[in-house]
Protein backbone atom coordinates (compact mmCIF):
# COMPACT_ATOMS: atom_id res chain seq x y z
CA UNK A 1 0.00 0.00 0.00
CA UNK A 2 1.26 3.53 -1.18
CA UNK A 3 0.95 6.67 0.47
CA UNK A 4 1.12 9.52 -1.43
CA UNK A 5 2.58 12.50 0.66
CA UNK A 6 2.16 16.11 0.04
CA UNK A 7 5.65 16.35 -0.73
CA UNK A 8 5.24 13.49 -3.50
CA UNK A 9 6.02 16.59 -6.31
CA UNK A 10 9.39 18.24 -4.94
CA UNK A 11 10.95 15.72 -3.18
CA UNK A 12 11.27 11.50 -4.10
CA UNK A 13 10.20 8.82 -3.03
CA UNK A 14 13.07 6.65 -1.47
CA UNK A 15 11.85 3.30 -0.74
CA UNK A 16 13.84 0.89 -2.93
CA UNK A 17 15.46 3.54 -4.33
CA UNK A 18 18.16 3.90 -0.85
CA UNK A 19 21.91 4.40 -1.64
CA UNK A 20 24.46 2.45 0.02
CA UNK A 21 25.95 3.20 3.46
CA UNK A 22 28.83 5.01 2.06
CA UNK A 23 26.73 7.79 -0.62
CA UNK A 24 24.75 8.39 2.87
CA UNK A 25 24.82 11.64 4.24
CA UNK A 26 23.74 11.46 7.91
CA UNK A 27 20.99 13.95 9.16
CA UNK A 28 22.72 16.81 10.62
CA UNK A 29 20.05 17.71 13.16
CA UNK A 30 21.75 21.01 13.85
CA UNK A 31 19.75 22.35 10.56
CA UNK A 32 16.64 24.60 11.17
CA UNK A 33 13.26 24.59 9.14
CA UNK A 34 15.16 27.80 7.32
CA UNK A 35 17.57 25.20 5.19
CA UNK A 36 14.13 23.95 3.27
CA UNK A 37 14.24 21.67 0.62
CA UNK A 38 17.53 20.15 1.75
CA UNK A 39 16.49 19.69 5.23
CA UNK A 40 13.08 18.00 4.48
CA UNK A 41 14.75 15.70 2.06
CA UNK A 42 17.31 14.50 5.11
CA UNK A 43 14.67 14.23 7.38
CA UNK A 44 12.52 12.75 5.16
CA UNK A 45 14.98 10.27 4.05
CA UNK A 46 15.92 9.38 7.71
CA UNK A 47 12.24 8.45 8.20
CA UNK A 48 12.13 5.85 5.24
CA UNK A 49 15.40 4.32 6.17
CA UNK A 50 13.91 3.79 9.54
CA UNK A 51 10.81 2.30 8.50
CA UNK A 52 12.47 0.08 5.93
CA UNK A 53 14.99 -1.31 8.96
CA UNK A 54 12.03 -2.32 11.31
CA UNK A 55 10.35 -4.08 8.54
CA UNK A 56 13.35 -6.02 7.46
CA UNK A 57 15.14 -6.69 11.06
CA UNK A 58 11.86 -6.85 12.92
CA UNK A 59 10.39 -9.32 10.05
CA UNK A 60 7.38 -7.27 10.01
CA UNK A 61 4.01 -7.31 6.93
CA UNK A 62 1.36 -4.64 6.76
CA UNK A 63 -0.66 -7.87 7.08
CA UNK A 64 0.54 -8.99 10.04
CA UNK A 65 0.58 -5.03 11.41
CA UNK A 66 -2.69 -4.68 10.34
CA UNK A 67 -4.20 -8.06 12.43
CA UNK A 68 -3.29 -6.57 15.82
CA UNK A 69 -5.40 -4.34 17.91
CA UNK A 70 -2.53 -2.18 19.23
CA UNK A 71 1.45 -2.01 18.82
CA UNK A 72 3.56 -0.68 21.12
CA UNK A 73 6.61 0.64 19.79
CA UNK A 74 10.00 0.58 22.38
CA UNK A 75 12.74 3.15 21.87
CA UNK A 76 10.37 5.07 19.16
CA UNK A 77 12.31 7.97 18.59
CA UNK A 78 10.61 10.47 16.44
CA UNK A 79 7.45 7.65 15.93
CA UNK A 80 8.24 7.66 12.23
CA UNK A 81 6.99 4.03 12.63
CA UNK A 82 3.85 5.04 14.34
CA UNK A 83 2.91 7.58 11.32
CA UNK A 84 4.21 4.86 8.80
CA UNK A 85 1.10 2.62 10.12
CA UNK A 86 -1.27 5.41 10.42
CA UNK A 87 -0.41 7.38 7.12
CA UNK A 88 -0.89 3.81 4.94
CA UNK A 89 -4.03 2.71 7.08
CA UNK A 90 -2.01 -0.15 8.09
CA UNK A 91 -2.86 0.68 11.68
CA UNK A 92 -4.22 3.26 13.90
CA UNK A 93 -3.25 2.20 17.19
CA UNK A 94 0.77 2.22 17.39
CA UNK A 95 1.54 3.68 20.72
CA UNK A 96 5.29 5.18 21.08
CA UNK A 97 7.43 5.01 24.02
CA UNK A 98 10.71 6.75 24.49
CA UNK A 99 12.60 8.21 27.21
CA UNK A 100 11.66 11.78 25.85
CA UNK A 101 9.53 13.19 23.31
CA UNK A 102 11.96 15.12 21.36
CA UNK A 103 10.24 18.17 20.18
CA UNK A 104 12.71 19.84 17.61
CA UNK A 105 11.44 22.93 15.62
CA UNK A 106 12.90 21.98 12.42
CA UNK A 107 12.26 18.23 12.51
CA UNK A 108 8.56 18.40 13.96
CA UNK A 109 7.87 21.09 11.02
CA UNK A 110 9.49 18.48 8.47
CA UNK A 111 7.38 15.81 9.55
CA UNK A 112 4.23 17.92 9.42
CA UNK A 113 4.50 18.90 5.76
CA UNK A 114 5.59 15.55 5.28
CA UNK A 115 2.87 13.02 7.00
CA UNK A 116 0.57 16.37 7.04
CA UNK A 117 -0.95 17.91 10.67
CA UNK A 118 -3.41 15.64 10.78
CA UNK A 119 -1.54 12.38 11.16
CA UNK A 120 1.30 13.95 13.39
CA UNK A 121 -1.22 14.97 15.89
CA UNK A 122 -2.43 11.11 16.04
CA UNK A 123 0.64 9.88 16.52
CA UNK A 124 1.83 12.61 18.94
CA UNK A 125 -1.21 11.93 21.06
CA UNK A 126 -0.19 8.60 21.21
CA UNK A 127 3.52 9.04 22.15
CA UNK A 128 4.37 8.44 25.79
CA UNK A 129 7.68 9.26 27.66
CA UNK A 130 8.76 6.50 30.16
CA UNK A 131 11.81 3.44 30.15
CA UNK A 132 11.83 -0.14 29.17
CA UNK A 133 11.92 -0.87 32.89
CA UNK A 134 9.09 0.85 33.37
CA UNK A 135 6.36 1.14 31.22
CA UNK A 136 3.33 3.55 31.79
CA UNK A 137 1.03 1.22 30.60
CA UNK A 138 -2.07 -1.25 32.08
CA UNK A 139 -1.57 -4.98 32.09
CA UNK A 140 -2.47 -6.96 29.10
CA UNK A 141 -2.46 -3.56 26.90
CA UNK A 142 -0.81 -4.74 23.40
CA UNK A 143 -0.84 -7.42 21.11
CA UNK A 144 2.48 -6.84 19.44
CA UNK A 145 5.35 -5.11 21.03
CA UNK A 146 8.40 -3.83 18.81
CA UNK A 147 11.69 -3.10 19.59
CA UNK A 148 14.23 -2.06 17.34
CA UNK A 149 17.54 -1.13 18.63
CA UNK A 150 15.94 -0.70 21.72
CA UNK A 151 18.51 -2.55 23.93
CA UNK A 152 17.89 -3.30 27.55
CA UNK A 153 20.12 -2.86 29.95
CA UNK A 154 22.52 -0.37 27.34
CA UNK A 155 22.74 2.71 29.37
CA UNK A 156 24.84 1.00 32.06
CA UNK A 157 28.28 1.28 32.27
CA UNK A 158 30.95 -1.35 32.98
CA UNK A 159 31.14 -0.67 36.27
CA UNK A 160 27.46 -1.18 36.91
CA UNK A 161 26.94 -4.97 36.16
CA UNK A 162 24.75 -6.11 38.90
CA UNK A 163 22.54 -2.85 38.01
CA UNK A 164 22.56 -3.58 34.55
CA UNK A 165 21.31 -7.09 35.07
CA UNK A 166 18.40 -5.92 36.94
CA UNK A 167 17.31 -3.33 34.56
CA UNK A 168 17.42 -5.58 31.58
CA UNK A 169 15.39 -8.40 33.94
CA UNK A 170 12.99 -5.60 34.49
CA UNK A 171 12.47 -4.84 30.83
CA UNK A 172 11.57 -8.08 30.10
CA UNK A 173 9.44 -8.57 32.84
CA UNK A 174 7.41 -5.20 31.92
CA UNK A 175 7.10 -6.83 28.07
CA UNK A 176 5.40 -9.88 29.44
CA UNK A 177 3.42 -7.85 31.86
CA UNK A 178 1.82 -5.44 28.67
CA UNK A 179 1.77 -7.92 26.71
CA UNK A 180 -1.47 -10.00 25.73
CA UNK A 181 -2.01 -13.94 26.19
CA UNK A 182 -1.06 -14.93 22.49
CA UNK A 183 0.72 -11.76 21.55
CA UNK A 184 3.93 -11.13 20.86
CA UNK A 185 7.27 -9.39 21.02
CA UNK A 186 10.22 -8.69 18.54
CA UNK A 187 12.91 -6.98 19.26
CA UNK A 188 16.33 -6.87 17.69
CA UNK A 189 19.38 -6.10 18.10
CA UNK A 190 19.66 -6.52 21.79
CA UNK A 191 23.32 -6.37 22.19
CA UNK A 192 25.67 -3.21 21.34
CA UNK A 193 27.75 -3.79 19.22
CA UNK A 194 29.26 -0.48 18.51
CA UNK A 195 33.04 0.18 17.80
CA UNK A 196 34.29 1.68 21.10
CA UNK A 197 31.93 0.18 23.59
CA UNK A 198 33.17 -1.47 26.61
CA UNK A 199 33.70 -5.33 25.85
CA UNK A 200 32.95 -5.87 29.72
CA UNK A 201 29.61 -4.31 29.41
CA UNK A 202 29.06 -5.97 26.35
CA UNK A 203 29.90 -9.38 27.38
CA UNK A 204 27.91 -9.02 30.64
CA UNK A 205 24.89 -7.80 28.83
CA UNK A 206 24.81 -10.43 26.61
CA UNK A 207 24.73 -13.14 29.28
CA UNK A 208 22.05 -11.28 31.12
CA UNK A 209 19.61 -11.52 28.29
CA UNK A 210 20.50 -14.52 27.47
CA UNK A 211 19.98 -15.81 31.07
CA UNK A 212 16.62 -13.78 31.12
CA UNK A 213 15.03 -15.11 27.83
CA UNK A 214 15.46 -18.74 29.33
CA UNK A 215 13.87 -18.34 32.72
CA UNK A 216 10.83 -16.44 31.30
CA UNK A 217 10.55 -19.99 28.90
CA UNK A 218 11.01 -21.95 31.62
CA UNK A 219 8.54 -20.68 33.44
CA UNK A 220 6.04 -22.04 30.49
CA UNK A 221 4.82 -18.48 30.40
CA UNK A 222 5.78 -17.64 26.81
CA UNK A 223 7.75 -19.41 23.90
CA UNK A 224 11.13 -17.57 23.11
CA UNK A 225 12.21 -18.04 19.77
CA UNK A 226 15.13 -16.87 17.46
CA UNK A 227 15.26 -15.40 13.58
CA UNK A 228 17.59 -15.15 11.27
CA UNK A 229 18.24 -11.23 10.45
CA UNK A 230 19.52 -10.51 6.68
CA UNK A 231 21.34 -7.27 6.48
CA UNK A 232 19.50 -4.89 3.72
CA UNK A 233 23.13 -3.52 2.20
CA UNK A 234 25.60 -6.50 2.37
CA UNK A 235 22.80 -9.29 2.23
CA UNK A 236 24.46 -11.51 4.20
CA UNK A 237 23.33 -13.04 7.37
CA UNK A 238 23.30 -10.60 10.51
CA UNK A 239 25.63 -12.08 14.01
CA UNK A 240 23.09 -11.57 16.18
CA UNK A 241 19.27 -12.91 15.85
CA UNK A 242 16.08 -11.61 15.87
CA UNK A 243 14.16 -12.32 19.48
CA UNK A 244 10.63 -13.14 18.99
CA UNK A 245 8.66 -13.67 22.62
CA UNK A 246 5.31 -15.21 22.15
CA UNK A 247 2.92 -15.10 25.47
CA UNK A 248 1.25 -18.03 25.70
Amino acid sequence: MSFEHPLKNIIPRIGSKLKSAKEKEPVNKSYSKNDGRRWIELVVRESEETVSLYYNNLGLTDEMLSQKNSVLDIGAGMADFAAHCKANKINDNVISLDLQQEDQPGIVDAQKMYFGEKIYEHVKNRTITGKMEEIPCEDESFDLIVGHTAMPGVYYHSDEIEEMKKGISNSFNEIMRVLRHGGEARMFPLTDDQEGESEIRKKFQHQAIKQKLSELQKTGICQVLTEEVIDPETKKITREKRIVIRKI
